[in-house]
């Protein structure tokens, strides 16, 4: 997010960068630093700084949001453990904070002014008028769950990290980098096309040698998965917070314990314009006292009215404090007098004011109900969770304590490591990946620790274990005759393909191939690396820049069953214009490519020089349960 907010980087460059970049996590690892567990409840400690367990949850959260958003998908905890994303991002925070050790030590420093003063000069946090907005920025850290302190903390150990790598001057992509990354980028080529179908009635029937064939050399396509038998007790306050009815005195007297929680701070909604200085703001003012509308002022700036329109807020929503003190001064209706703080020059109109306000007990009723309760419950879960635990240590089976402690028993009589049934059918288990997870790394009979889920324990047990097994033949026959015809007909389209591109090469037109099949030939404009869509796929766009000008070429189409023949047009690559705000976009994300791949490479080295170390314990904690949401 740091570096989104930075460069805003998009393109395709910062894509293949990326993907280079988590390579090579992948090579290095974390394995050097994970030791004997640590003396404290950090999750890990590098040389006199340390990574907290909420702190390393934050940064694999906002990872995952970061990925989700730039995919246009949601990628589950579960999915980004599987690539060793949790790793990577521990990593990350290791070398990131051993590189700020060794700043720390050369004396380093940069100013809360100098990060003040980039914050204010950040386009990102810029309204329409190119002034920073104060709300702006706060929204924006809202949304990306940051805080000012941590934002600005942030940006302060960014610094350090470039100045130690001797970034911090001007520094550009050289030509012969921009040329070969404008050509990939920007080459286009022309192309004609047609689809031709193939039809299964051109296979053989297989045989009885080919299905075996099939069955004998592809057996990981039918062996099924281990499965175990699982039995699952579970609870959590929200299980049994229907068991407790707060009495009127609990009530009231949680309401007086707990009064400021259901005090509503005065709201406003206030207009803000900002203006270059402190002229044109009087200027408008006097407008205003002569009649001009505010709004009307707004539209002669251009602004809508999200720009300029802070709705329903609190005082401590104003990031600056001249704005704020003004905004909640003022009775509603108010056109203030021209503000000049040093983070912008403004006009507000105070267009409404929701008055401060104590909720009473009457009207606060069902939130402090279901509080009173979840106290309740939580302190009845741990009784059940000793009492439990007792029963556990003279041997009662989990039938018999689910009877004793009210709370429900679910038994799994065959559940893979991926969820499923032997019917590949999804099976329904409380905590369902934490369960499976230990499940899987337990045996029958092992006395299993209980995991903390949701303020509440979740017990399990393995029954038993059903090995993974090739399944006989006449079970999966059907799966390996649909295997074995996908094959075939996958050989027959690359096999009618080199047949066509060996007449093209002996002289037959590609007008000829198509008018003998019946095709239309459509003809595409230039198109880009990424241009390809409909019919001509990304395979074909892949076949059309791996080959010469006016060669013949194909591709399998989507559904596998058709061929995409290919007559490779001009090539065109656009001339490198080193002016062009092109250019520059790519020079930034080629430099911003090297700044992390150095970064990485110094983190590499300054870990060797501190003491960095992981709890290894706290680790298998923090992996075992997702972090919050």
């Amino acid at each position: 997010m740091m570096e989104f907010m930075r460069k805003a980087a998009k393109s395709w460059v910062a894509v293949v960068l990326l993907g280079l970049l988590i390579v090579s996590f992948a090579i290095f690892g974390i394995s050097d630093i994970f030791t004997a567990p640590l003396s404290t409840k950090n999750l890990a400690e590098i040389g006199s700084r340390s990574i907290g367990v909420e702190n390393f949850r934050q940064d694999l959260q906002q990872r995952l949001q970061n990925m989700s958003r730039q995919t246009g998908s949601n990628i589950s905890l579960e999915q980004a453990r599987e690539i060793g994303l949790d790793r990577q991002v521990l990593d990350e925070m290791v070398a990131s904070a051993a590189v700020e050790e060794k700043a720390t030590s050369l004396n380093i420093h940069v100013s809360a002014t100098q990060i003040g003063q980039e914050i204010a000069n950040n386009p990102a946090f810029r309204d329409s008028t190119g002034k920073f907005d104060p709300q702006g920025f706060r929204n924006i850290l809202l949304n990306n769950n940051l805080t000012e302190a941590g934002y600005i903390n942030s940006e302060r150990a960014q610094r350090k990290r470039l100045t130690l790598q001797g970034l911090a001057g001007e520094r550009k992509a050289s030509k012969t980098s921009l040329e070969i990354f404008n050509s990939y980028a920007n080459e286009s080529r022309a192309a004609r096309y047609f689809l031709t179908p193939v039809s299964e009635a051109d296979l053989p029937k297989p045989t009885d040698a080919d299905l075996k064939k099939q069955y004998d050399e592809n057996p990981t396509n039918y062996t099924a998965p281990e499965f175990r038998s699982i039995a699952v007790l579970k609870v959590e306050p929200a299980d049994i917070l229907s068991k407790f009815t707060p009495t009127e005195e609990e009530l009231s007297q949680f309401y007086d314990q707990n009064k400021t929680d259901y005090f509503e701070e005065e709201r406003r909604t206030i207009l803000q314009l900002t203006f270059p200085d402190a002229a044109a703001a009087k200027a408008a003012k006097q407008r205003i006292d002569a009649g001009a509308d505010f709004r009307q002022i707004a539209a002669e700036l251009k602004l809508a009215d999200k720009d300029y329109t802070f709705t329903n807020k609190i005082r401590a929503d104003f990031i600056d404090e001249k704005i704020a003190e003004a905004a909640f001064k003022h009775p509603a209706g108010t056109v203030t007098e021209p503000i000049v703080s040093s983070l912008a020059t403004a006009l507000l109109k105070i267009e409404s004011v929701t008055p401060e306000k104590q909720k009473t007990l009457a009207e606060s009723r069902v939130d402090i109900t279901k509080r009173v309760q979840t106290a309740r419950a939580q302190e009845e879960i741990s009784s059940i969770f000793d009492a439990v635990e007792d029963a556990r240590a003279s041997q009662i089976k989990f039938e018999d304590i689910s009877q004793r402690a009210d709370i429900p028993l679910k038994v799994i009589p065959m559940v893979s490591i991926a969820g499923k049934d032997k019917d590949d059918i999804e099976v329904q288990l409380p905590s369902k990946n934490e369960v499976l997870r230990a499940a899987f790394g337990s045996d029958v009979g092992v006395d299993n620790d209980a995991l903390t889920i949701n303020d509440g324990y979740v017990w399990f047990d393995v029954r038993n274990i059903t090995p993974s097994a090739l399944k006989p033949y006449e079970q999966v026959k059907a799966q390996v005759i649909k295997d074995w015809t996908e094959g075939a007909v996958s050989r027959l389209v690359s096999s009618k393909a080199l047949e066509l591109v060996n007449l093209a090469k002996s002289g037959t037109s590609f007008d000829t191939l198509a008018a003998q099949r019946q095709a239309t030939v459509t003809t595409l404009p230039p198109i880009k690396r990424d241009g390809g869509k409909g019919d001509f796929n990304l395979a074909a766009t892949q076949a059309l820049f791996s080959n010469a000008e006016n060669s013949i070429t194909w591709a399998p189409a989507e559904s596998g069953k058709s061929i995409i023949m290919i007559e490779v047009g001009k090539t065109t690559v656009p001339p490198l214009n080193l002016a062009s705000a092109d250019s520059k976009n790519m020079s930034e994300n080629i430099i911003t490519g090297l700044s992390q791949d150095t970064f990485q490479i110094l983190g590499t080295a300054a870990k060797q020089s501190v003491r960095a170390v992981v709890n290894e314990e706290i680790w298998k904690q923090v992996v075992s349960v997702a972090p919050t949401q």
